[in-house]
């Protein structure tokens, strides 16, 4: 799927939302966003499971809190990547 602008403006609005729900202070919140944090493609090809296990492991596991955007609600995309459902077991 081709991101969008409309993709993009999603993710902000669910995001401030979050933060306005949750007393956060949306300049202050750091966000990690798996796409652009993690890309799988980029590993290499002689690394074995468990190393990639620990590159997830160590980028997951110093996050205060977990909010998964999943679209589209009745079929996510997000559960069926194995990487997504193993990040989301990590953290």
């Amino acid at each position: 799927k081709t991101l969008t602008v409309e993709d993009i403006e999603d993710t902000c609005s669910v995001l401030e939302n979050y933060c306005h729900e949750n007393k956060c202070d949306a300049k202050k919140t750091y966000v990690w966003i798996h796409c652009l944090c993690n890309n799988q493609h980029r590993f290499d090809s002689a690394m074995s499971i468990e190393e990639i296990e620990e590159v997830i492991e160590s980028k997951v596991t110093g996050t205060a809190n977990v909010l998964s955007l999943i679209s589209p609600w009745d079929r996510p995309l997000y559960l069926q990547r194995i990487w997504c459902i193993f990040e989301l077991y990590k953290a």
